[in-house]
C-alpha cells in the first residue's frame, strides 16, 4: 500500500526485481533544490553541446527521466537554432541534474546556474519495479506466503 503517492508509472506484467531507494533521479524533482542553467555565447559546435548534455543526462538520469523534461524543448526549430543565437535558457530542473548539465558544457558555452532553494523538502521515497516505479511518502508492506 502506498501512501502520497507523487509520481508512479505501473505496468501489469512481470516484475522480477524489487527495490526501495531514498535517493534516485526519480525523487529528485521533488527533494532536490532547482537550477536554472542559461546560456550567454554562441558555441562554435552547437551539437558537440548537445551530445555533452545528452551524454550525461543519460549518466545521471538514465533512464528513469526524458531527456527533454529538463533541457529546453521549446524552440520551435529545436536546440541549434537556441544555441546559435547565443543567448537563452538551456536547462531547468533538480539542482543536481542542471549542475552536471553545466560540468558537462564547460569550456562549450558561457553558463550561469542559479538556485532556487526549496522551502519545504518532502520526505519521500520510491520502489523500482523493473521499469516501473512509484514516488510517495510511504509503503507498507507484507509478505504474502504462496501456499
Amino acid at each position: 500500500m502506498c501512501r502520497g503517492v507523487k509520481d508512479a508509472t505501473v505496468t501489469p506484467g512481470w516484475i522480477g526485481a524489487l527495490r526501495a531507494v531514498d535517493d534516485h533521479p526519480l525523487l529528485w524533482d521533488f527533494t532536490d533544490d532547482l537550477g536554472y542553467l542559461t546560456f550567454s555565447s554562441a558555441p562554435n559546435t552547437p551539437e558537440a553541446v548537445i551530445v555533452r548534455l545528452y551524454e550525461v543526462h543519460l549518466k545521471v538520469c538514465s533512464h528513469w527521466r526524458p531527456f527533454s523534461k529538463y533541457v529546453n524543448h521549446l524552440p520551435r526549430n529545436g536546440l541549434i537554432p537556441l544555441l546559435t543565437g547565443g543567448m537563452g535558457m538551456l536547462a531547468q530542473g533538480p539542482l543536481q541534474v542542471v549542475r552536471a548539465y553545466q560540468e558537462a558544457v564547460d569550456g562549450l558555452l558561457e553558463t550561469s546556474l542559479v538556485k532556487h532553494d526549496l522551502t519545504q523538502k518532502p520526505v519521500l521515497k520510491a520502489i523500482l519495479l523493473e521499469e516501473s516505479f512509484v514516488v510517495a511518502e510511504a509503503f507498507d508492506a507484507s509478505e504474502v506466503l504462496a501456499g
